[in-house]
């Protein structure tokens, strides 16, 4: 949700080259790991169940001329057919392990040959190397964070979507997201900031908008400087003159219960005069790649200040809503300890990827709306605070 810009033409190259660097040491690694322990099983199986027909058939329909030839007497002296069986046997046993040999290297060419033909055409659809990842582990939330993929199981205890990822659509033509299933009802709402500039709310209730979650403030992620958002009184006023329902979320650096504190009372003081019917929400992200002023605080104590953060506004009558990404969810936040707290996800693609419950969905940055100037995030609400 807040901006930053790149800092130099230098980093674009480094970047670049540890990006391609990655993907080759992955992609390798997919390939070895879809042998030995994902396609590598249906190889194993495979050649099982072949050796299994092979040996049906070899017993089969001769087994009864076999018996019968073994009980007549051989005309041979025993010592030479026993040598000549023998002999027999063990050249037949030659030519069955030279035929199984180029058998399972015919089906390791095969496997490989899918393999490599799958991962191209995935790619060549401009997916990421962390998507092909997600293909291998289903039981596992993968989060690419500071060039380490990281592989969390996904946990049992903690309320599953209620969402089927697979009905998410996206109108390409205007960006917008919708939820296929016909028994649910989705709301439709933006949220802005200072980066928008001067909005033209009446043009913005005409497109459909429901609800707009509006940034009241934030803290300096370096300094740790209190500060409203300058366009904050401008946009929940015309917001709610023009039919369109309000919340506010104050984006938090706090490295404590008491700065979280000061964030509370700084977003209550400011909510006198104004109308706001929906929820009040602490934005947790992760900024300037961990180098801010909470970037050294552990799960505990960020989870800590998040439910805080909750159980406050939920003293002083409101409701109260998380905010965050996949890194924020997963990596940052322990979410069995704050289950009972409305969630807003933030996951710019179709289909959603995230195992948990949430209540609202932030599915696009780059929306464009009639009376807004430039980009705006796009939501789908599944819940509403106001009916």
């Amino acid at each position: 949700m807040e901006k930053k810009h790149s800092s130099g033409i230098w980093i674009f190259w480094a970047v670049l080259f540890g990006v391609i660097s990655m993907v080759s040491v992955t992609a390798l690694l997919v390939m070895y790991l879809y042998f030995t322990v994902g396609e590598g099983r249906g190889f194993r199986q495979a050649l099982k169940e072949e050796r299994e027909e092979q040996e049906a058939e070899a017993s089969g329909g001769d087994s009864r001329e076999r018996e019968e030839a073994a009980e007549e007497p051989s005309e041979e002296p025993a010592f030479h057919g026993k040598e000549a069986s023998g002999e027999g046997e063990e050249a037949e046993e030659e030519m069955d392990a030279a035929e199984r040999a180029a058998y399972e290297e015919a089906l390791r060419e095969d496997a490989r040959a899918k393999l490599l033909a799958d991962m191209k055409a995935f790619m060549q659809e401009e997916n990421s190397t962390v998507k092909l990842l997600r293909q291998f582990y289903p039981d596992d939330v993968i989060v690419f964070s500071n060039a380490v993929y990281n592989f969390v199981p996904v946990d049992p205890d903690i309320t599953p979507t209620s969402h089927d990822p697979e009905l998410f659509v996206k109108d390409e033509e205007t960006g917008r997201v919708s939820f296929s299933d016909p028994d649910v009802k989705t709301h439709f709402g933006i949220d802005v900031s200072k980066f928008q500039t001067e909005i033209d709310w009446q043009k913005v209730a005409g497109e459909g908008v429901e609800f707009a979650l509006i940034r009241l403030g934030l803290r300096g992620y370096s300094e740790g400087a209190i500060m409203l958002d300058e366009t904050y009184e401008y946009n929940i006023d015309n917001a709610a003159a023009n039919g369109i329902h309000t919340g506010v979320y104050f984006f938090s650096q706090a490295k404590n219960r008491e700065e979280a504190k000061e964030e509370l009372d700084f977003v209550f003081e400011n909510l006198e005069g104004h109308t706001c019917d929906g929820p009040i929400v602490i934005d947790i992200e992760d900024v300037n790649d961990g180098k801010g002023r909470t970037g050294g605080l552990s799960v505990t104590e960020r989870t800590d200040i998040a439910k805080y953060f909750c159980e406050e506004v939920k003293k002083r009558g409101r409701e109260p809503m998380i905010y965050g990404n996949l890194k924020s969810f997963i990596l940052m936040l322990d979410l069995k300890e704050l289950e009972e707290y409305a969630k807003w996800y933030a996951y710019y693609d179709v289909p959603v990827y995230y195992p948990y419950d949430y209540d609202i969905l932030q599915y696009s940055d780059t929306g464009r709306l009639s009376g807004i100037s430039g980009d705006v995030d796009l939501n789908l609400a599944f819940k509403v605070w106001y009916e």
